[in-house]
C-alpha cells in the first residue's frame, strides 16, 4: 500500500489542474483536494467533474485565453495531465503552447507534466531511466511526438522564465478508471482467448496511485530548470501474469501462449506512427466539445459492453505485440534523487486495489 505521506506543503496552496476529468487527472485531483490544496481545474463541462467537491471549475478549453487566465491566476503550481488522444500531435501541441504562454503572463513558478515513457530511448527493450531529452520530432507525428515535442517545449518554457518545469514520463498506467491497460485488459478476455508471445515479456506497470504520488513528490521537489524522470512501479510483472491476475478477479478468461518467433513472422513488428485518426476518434473528439466527456466515455463503455473486440482468439496487433515482448530495465535512481520519488504499490496491492472497480463494471 502507498506511504502515508501527507505532503504537508501542498495544504492552503493554489495549484491549477489540467486533465481532471481524465483517468490520472481524476486520481490526481481527488488526492490534492484530500491535502487542502486551493484546486482550480479546467474544464470544459464544469458538471462533468463529479466527485470534486471543492474543487473551483473553470470552464473552457485550452484554446480559451481568457480561461486559462483565470485558471492560472495567483496559481503556485501547475499540473499539466490533459492529453486529448483523439486528437492529432499538432492540436494537442497547441494546447500546450497557449498553456504556456498563459503560464509565462502569470509567472507560474512550477508546472508538473504528464509526458509518458514512449519518449525514452530505449522505449521497451533496453535500459530506461536515466532521463535524457528525446530528439525533438519535426514533424511530431502521433502519440509519441506529441510527448517528445512537449519536453522541449517545457524545457524551453522553463529556461526562459526561470521556472520549474517537470516531466513526468510513466510506464503502463493500471488501476480504476484505466482505460488501455484496466478496462481494455479485461475485455479481451471476455471476448476470447488472449494470444501471448511463448516466452512473455515483461509488463513495465505502473498503479495510478503511485503515478499520483509522484506528480505531489515532484510539486515540493528541490528542481532547477527542466527535468524528466521515468515513473514506473517496483518491478515489472510479467505479461501472463498480468493478464492472469485480471482473470482471478473476472473469474474468466483464457491464455493461450504461441511461439514468439512465429507470432513476430505473422504479425511483423510496428510501422511508423501516423497521425490520422479513425473516423470514431474524430467523431467522439467532436462531440466531446459539445456534451461532457462522462457521457462520452459512457456511451462508449456501453457499446463496447455489447460486444467488446470480435469474438475468438485475441491476437496482438504489431504494437501490443512489441510491448509484449518487452525485455528492457528500468534504473529507480533517478526518481529517487530529482524528485524523491520510489513507487510503493506493487503488483498484488495494485490489483487489489483495482479489483473492486473491475468486478462492478465486468461482473
Amino acid at each position: 500500500m502507498p506511504p502515508a505521506e501527507d505532503f504537508a506543503a501542498l495544504k492552503g496552496m493554489p495549484v491549477a489542474l489540467t486533465g481532471a476529468s481524465g483517468f490520472i487527472g481524476g486520481h490526481l485531483a481527488r488526492a490534492l483536494l484530500e491535502r487542502g490544496a486551493r484546486l482550480r481545474v479546467l474544464a470544459r463541462h464544469p458538471r462533468a467533474l463529479t466527485g470534486l467537491a471543492g474543487a473551483e471549475p473553470i470552464r473552457g478549453g485550452l484554446g480559451d485565453a481568457a480561461a486559462l487566465d483565470r485558471l492560472l491566476d495567483g496559481a503556485e503550481i501547475l499540473f499539466h495531465f490533459a492529453h486529448d488522444m483523439r486528437a492529432g500531435a499538432a492540436e494537442n501541441l497547441s494546447g500546450l503552447s497557449a498553456l504556456l504562454a498563459a503560464a509565462a503572463k502569470a509567472g507560474t513558478p512550477r508546472i508538473v507534466a504528464a509526458s509518458s515513457a514512449v519518449v525514452e530511448k530505449n522505449w521497451p527493450h533496453g535500459a530506461m531511466g536515466a532521463g535524457a531529452m528525446p530528439a525533438r520530432p519535426d514533424p511530431p507525428i502521433g502519440y509519441r511526438g506529441a510527448k517528445a515535442a512537449g519536453e522541449h517545449e517545457l524545457a524551453g518554457h522553463a529556461a526562459a522564465t526561470g521556472s520549474v518545469a517537470i516531466s513526468l514520463r510513466p510506464t503502463l498506467v493500471y488501476g480504476p478508471g484505466s482505460r488501455i491497460w484496466t478496462a481494455a485488459i479485461a475485455e479481451r478476455l471476455i471476448a476470447g482467448p488472449v494470444i501471448l508471445p511463448d516466452p512473455p515479456g515483461q509488463a513495465f506497470a505502473v498503479h495510478v496511485a503511485d503515478v499520483v504520488r509522484a506528480a505531489l513528490s515532484a510539486a515540493t521537489a528541490e528542481v532547477t530548470g527542466h527535468a524528466a524522470v521515468l515513473i514506473s512501479g517496483p518491478e515489472p510483472v510479467g505479461w501472463e501474469e498480468y493478464y492472469r491476475a485480471h482473470i482471478d478477479i473476472l473469474g474468466r478468461g483464457e491464455i493461450v501462449l504461441q511461439p514468439r518467433e512465429a507470432l513476430l513472422a505473422r504479425i511483423g513488428p510496428p510501422g511508423p506512427e501516423r497521425e490520422g485518426q479513425p473516423l470514431a476518434a474524430r467523431l467522439s473528439a467532436l462531440m466531446r466539445r459539445i456534451v461532457p466527456g462522462a457521457a462520452v466515455d459512457a456511451l462508449g463503455a456501453r457499446l463496447r459492453a455489447l460486444k467488446p473486440h470480435p469474438a475468438g482468439p485475441q491476437a496482438p496487433d504489431p504494437w501490443l505485440l512489441d510491448l509484449y515482448c518487452a525485455a528492457g530495465s528500468i534504473d529507480p535512481e533517478p526518481a529517487r534523487t530529482r524528485i524523491g520519488f520510489s513507487p510503493s504499490v506493487d503488483f498484488a496491492a495494485g490489483m487489489e486495489m483495482t479489483a473492486p472497480w473491475l468486478r462492478q463494471r465486468y461482473g
